[in-house]
């Protein structure tokens, strides 16, 4: 029984492609400090929302009940 037939079927290993390019790095501290700024401003927005919405609430209940009367 001939071996030499098994390490002819294993494929050449690929060459290693570089792992980073210049200008695809963001540091990670970095990264971190602008989605905590985008999630600021997001909630700041939402509590803005949330303001406005209660105020029309209370604008509707307040007209409704001036036409009640």
């Amino acid at each position: 029984m001939d071996n030499s037939d098994s390490t002819a079927s294993v494929p050449a290993a690929a060459p290693l492609a570089p792992v980073h390019k210049k200008e695809n790095i963001t540091p990670v501290g970095l990264k971190i400090a602008e989605l905590n700024e985008s999630r600021a401003e997001l909630l700041n927005r939402i509590q803005g929302l949330k303001q406005v919405n209660a105020r029309n609430v209370f604008l509707f209940m307040f007209t409704t009940l001036l036409f009640l009367l």
